[in-house]
């Protein structure tokens, strides 16, 4: 959480710094809502002394899980001064058998 808002911190103070002065002093906003498509590779592992499993997963095996997501960008300008951040979240559910066991994973 503390990561979070330190990165929020600093990009506030980006676009404050990087805005061009302006003679208009009124409020301008600006949502942008976006996509970004990617897949996994990699290995991943729970805990040290666990045995990582690999994952590789394209963009379509992902789709096929998604349940639902955003991802949507905004600013807000008055004069010099300025705010900017975006936010995504997505949602996913996979079940498959691992080692024997059953297992169900959500996020």
């Amino acid at each position: 959480m503390l990561r979070r808002i330190q990165v929020f911190l600093l990009t506030a103070i980006l676009c404050i710094a990087t805005s061009p002065a302006q003679a208009d002093e009124n409020w301008q906003f600006q949502i942008a809502p976006y996509v970004w498509a990617a897949g996994m590779e990699g290995d991943v592992a729970t805990l040290p002394g666990v045995p990582a499993a690999s994952v590789d997963a394209s963009f379509t095996d992902i789709l096929e899980i998604l349940n639902a997501a955003f991802m949507i960008a905004g600013e807000a300008h008055n004069g010099r001064f300025g705010l900017c951040g975006c936010r995504s979240s997505s949602f996913s559910r996979s079940e498959r058998r691992a080692g024997g066991l059953y297992w169900e994973a959500g996020a």
